[in-house]
């Protein structure tokens, strides 16, 4: 709950006929300061629902996160879905490949060990977002 809030987003619970209970997650596409006017932001209720399969398939995503079950585990879920999937452990190692490859997102882990380069995830993901704008 707590990486839900910090990342400004949130969770809806429903209780299930059946038993049980189905937890949705909602979080931004971007933090606001890294939106900067560059993306559109929200959209129509009245615009149709796009299958998650069909609005990734395809598309080539950054992983940044210091622990390597995390990474193994979003490439094995994400590639699932189509996508082109790179990891990185470290911002610098994020940065390197940001600044060879082309990518259509980035996700990077905002609470990374010191040990990553001296940045925050934070500054590594606006370094990522500035470096994308000068590629793409």
């Amino acid at each position: 709950m707590s990486i839900v809030r910090e990342h400004g987003g949130s969770i809806d619970v429903e209780t299930l006929p059946a038993g049980g209970s189905a937890f949705t997650v909602y979080l931004p596409v971007a933090p606001p300061e890294l939106l900067d006017g560059h993306l559109e932001r929200g959209g129509s209720s009245a615009e149709p629902v796009v299958p998650v399969g069909d609005i990734l398939k395809g598309r080539s995503i950054l992983v940044l996160d210091d622990e390597e079950s995390i990474r193994m585990l979003l490439d094995e879920g994400l590639s699932a879905h189509g996508m082109r999937v790179d990891c990185a452990a470290s911002s610098q190692e994020a940065l390197e490949l940001v600044r060879n490859r082309a990518y259509d997102l980035a996700l990077c882990d905002v609470n990374l060990s010191e040990g990553a380069a001296g940045r925050s995830g934070r500054e590594t993901a606006m370094q990522i977002v500035a470096a994308l704008r000068i590629v793409g």
